[in-house]
């Protein structure tokens, strides 16, 4: 369960149990509020994609993804 309304509108739906709601939106809360923190600690740039493309340039694919028989 991603999002307190996704718990809450699965709860009113009869696929979550009672006792399972308040827990699940706690998680949920505390894990948004601490990837937040840890976002913040390790600075804007962090994670952020490199502009431009990958030296030596883009490679095509080569190979099948799937195949049919």
């Amino acid at each position: 369960m991603r999002r307190p309304v996704v718990t809450l509108g699965l709860w009113a739906s009869g696929r979550c149990a009672n006792g399972h709601v308040l827990p699940y939106i706690l998680a949920q809360i505390v894990g948004a509020v601490g990837a937040t923190g840890i976002a913040r600690v390790r600075g804007p740039e962090a994670g952020r994609a490199r502009r431009g493309p990958p030296e030596g340039g883009i490679k095509p694919r080569t190979g099948r993804i799937f195949s049919v028989s």
